[in-house]
């Protein structure tokens, strides 16, 4: 047997073992979860959601063109400060869908571990074999909320703080 040979035969044995390798990895991976971003300590902002053209300063007043949107106060947690505090006043709106809501954005949605509703911050959008998932935390807090946050737990998505 030549060199050209025994050179082909080392060539198809490493291409045996990465193909080998890559499907392994790839079955692992097919099998967990896939997440849409990382998750870190640092905080993304939230998404942009009011234009500009609907929000008129007068003398005497301000006005924002914003359908469905409601007025929120929060509980003295202290689990966002400094972003909100108990005497924050928030504007917040119903999501469209799934892909209205972006790591960054401050979302209230039902808590089933503790029966009440959290108002945090979307660290990661995931999705696992029963579907898409939010993680959350709170900006003044230093772990991850323990859940993970179902589409049909959430209540509403900040757009705007007033202090």
């Amino acid at each position: 047997m030549g060199v050209k040979e025994l050179f082909c035969i080392f060539i198809m044995i490493i291409l045996i073992i990465a193909i080998s390798t890559f499907s392994i990895i790839n079955k692992k991976h097919s099998e967990k979860e896939y997440t849409f971003g990382e998750i870190t300590n640092s905080k993304s902002s939230p998404k942009d959601r009011i234009d500009e053209n609907n929000i008129k300063i007068f003398k005497n007043r301000v006005t924002i063109e914003l359908k469905d949107a409601i007025l929120a106060k929060f509980t003295d947690t202290k689990s966002m400060e400094p972003t909100i505090d108990k005497f924050s006043n928030a504007i917040e709106i119903k999501p469209k869908n799934l892909e209205d809501i972006n790591i960054g954005d401050i979302i209230s949605y039902h808590s089933e571990l503790i029966d009440a509703d959290i108002i945090h911050r979307v660290i990661n959008k995931s999705y696992d074999k029963d579907g898409i998932y939010f993680r959350t935390k709170g900006d003044n807090l230093e772990n991850i909320d323990p859940e993970k946050i179902r589409p049909k737990q959430v209540r509403r998505i900040v757009v705007g703080i007033i202090y």
